[in-house]
């Protein structure tokens, strides 16, 4: 179908964590992980058009396992890096728009450093953009790195990169914190065009989300992540009328500022 009777459809993959534990000044034995648990997606990948992968080889509809290793562990001055590689297993051209929500405010914020990567097959995407503090009502925190075309069996990874402050104490030891990424691949209606300055592509920018209130996980909570829910949702939506390609939220003018992270390339 062409023109005004095509249907568009939009797989939305909800990527949420479990629990992000972060170690602090501690001796190994006492320092939580960094988790990022998936539970199981629902859907059939004949009906979502949509794969996933923790290492970029193997692709399936849906993952169980963590997108880090129960080993992974983060204190002051340290990284860890989750990778998860979205494949468009349809046979028509898509469009991803990756947005990385966290939930309200918490101290572990302070010293913590969330960023997104996507790195297109097609258009280039920023390197990273730093998390921005949202509005008064609700003060959570939400990044878009846009709509990126992905051709059919194109492959796009995306990865969370978290960096503790150097300088964190103890204090920050017995804080967790919960993120989601959250993934759309939806259709290039007609008219949409291939490159960056497209009207269905207008390249990475921050952006705001209302909030959803997620809820905070305690560290003694980890053992039990994957039955905490909060795991991965995989949801086909069908619409009759064109869906957009990236969320439209406006950013609050009267944002408050947050810790001064060092600058990243936009």
């Amino acid at each position: 179908m062409t023109g005004p009777s095509r249907r568009a459809w939009t797989a939305r993959l909800a990527a949420a964590v479990a629990a992000v534990a972060l170690g602090a000044i501690a001796p190994p034995v006492l320092a939580p992980a960094l988790a990022l648990v998936a539970s199981p997606g629902s859907l059939p990948v004949s009906e979502q058009g949509l794969d996933l992968s923790t290492d970029g080889d193997e692709f399936a509809p849906r993952i169980d396992e963590p997108l880090l290793r129960g080993t992974e562990r983060i204190v002051p001055g340290g990284t860890s890096t989750a990778v998860l590689y979205v494949r468009n297993s349809r046979a028509e051209d898509a469009q991803v728009t990756v947005v990385l929500d966290t939930p309200p405010s918490t101290p572990l914020w302070e010293v913590l450093d969330v960023t997104a990567t996507a790195e297109g097959r097609s258009v280039p995407v920023a390197e990273s953009l730093e998390v921005t503090p949202a509005g008064s009502r609700s003060d959570r925190r939400s990044l878009s790195l846009g709509s990126l075309p992905v051709p059919p069996g194109g492959v796009l990874p995306v990865s969370l990169t978290f960096l503790m402050d150097p300088a964190a104490g103890n204090e920050y030891q017995s804080i967790s914190a919960s993120v989601r990424l959250n993934v759309t691949l939806s259709e290039r209606l007609d008219g949409a065009g291939t490159g960056a300055g497209s009207a269905d592509d207008r390249g990475p920018w921050p952006l705001h989300l209302p909030s959803t209130g997620l809820a905070l996980s305690p560290p003694l909570l980890l053992a039990a992540a994957g039955a905490m829910a909060a795991g991965l949702a995989l949801l086909l939506a069908m619409h009759s009328r064109r869906t957009p390609s990236a969320a439209t939220a406006v950013p609050d003018p009267h944002d408050r500022p947050r810790r001064q992270s060092p600058d990243v390339p936009s």
